[in-house]
């Protein structure tokens, strides 16, 4: 399985504003709707994934930030098991907009936040 990264693209005179899910088998754009940053990219990766026909081979999708403001994807699957306690799986199979604000909400209180003290303790 590969990694998924979304990107927001700006808008411009003739386009609105979009994000781009790429991965090394393909990639697709979809419209922003300025329903919520993370929503939207979550939205990105689930065509993508429908769109690759991955739906049955991936697990739980986990979802990172890089410091450019992209997203990454990640399947694993469900014998898997997170190995750090800020872990939390993301359900894409709900792809209602209500489904994934649902998820998103979900998985933000499973996932304690991130201190610097943290970081620099190697999590």
């Amino acid at each position: 399985m590969q990694a998924i990264v979304t990107k927001f693209l700006s808008p411009t005179n003739t386009r609105g504003a979009r994000i781009k899910a790429t991965a090394a088998a393909g990639s697709v754009t979809v419209s922003y709707d300025y329903e919520g940053d993370d929503a939207a990219h979550m939205k990105a990766c689930l065509a993508l994934v429908a769109k690759l026909g991955w739906q049955a081979h991936a697990g739980q999708w986990h979802m990172g930030g890089l410091p450019t403001g992209e997203r990454v994807f990640v399947a694993v699957s469900a014998a898997s098991s997170c190995r750090s306690a800020r872990c939390a799986p993301i359900d894409l199979s709900n792809d209602t907009e209500a489904g994934v604000r649902q998820e998103l909400t979900r998985a933000a209180r499973l996932t304690p936040p991130v201190h610097s003290s943290d970081i620099l303790n190697g999590l």
